[in-house]
């Protein structure tokens, strides 16, 4: 059974359409997060911005021309500090779907061979044990398995 690697794991994704469906999903996804906070940012800090100025300023003296443009200003600067907070405090961030797959794929080849070794060693334990094979047999075969391992991974000393 040869090794999947991370790398080789990885190559399938960057050639799987799916993961880029995936990828373009979660894109859009923490851009509507980011958007959907930025709102709700900036409705926040307008409106503390606004009652902070009703309660400390006369807005009597003021034209309603004037108190528009002073909202303008307000929800302007209010938005691009929303902004900056939103892009800076953003702890989501994007996941890499492709490393993603690629890891989960590793992951899910090594619990299964894992898994087929055990079911092996338990396997030629009870033959041993019953004296259908010998302990000799079990050995040879464990040091094929490694020769082939070692062969195909490129690090046979045989060579």
């Amino acid at each position: 059974m040869n090794d999947i690697t991370f790398s080789n794991a990885l190559r399938e994704q960057f050639r799987d359409p799916h993961a880029y469906l995936e990828q373009l999903g979660n894109v859009l996804f923490g851009l509507f997060r980011v958007l959907g906070w930025w709102v709700a940012m900036t409705a926040i800090y307008t409106s503390a911005a606004a009652i902070f100025a009703f309660i400390t300023q006369d807005l009597s003296a003021y034209s309603q021309g004037d108190l528009q443009e002073g909202m303008r200003v307000i929800v302007t600067f209010a938005g691009w500090v929303a902004a900056l907070a939103c892009f800076l405090g953003n702890t989501g961030g994007f996941r890499d779907v492709f490393s993603a797959r690629a890891r989960d794929e590793v992951e899910r080849f090594r619990a299964i061979r894992e898994r087929v070794e055990s079911q092996i060693d338990t396997t030629e334990g009870l033959l041993v044990k019953h004296g259908l094979i010998a302990e000799d047999d079990v050995e040879r075969r464990r040091a094929d398995v490694e020769r082939r391992a070692a062969t195909v991974s490129g690090t046979s000393s045989t060579r």
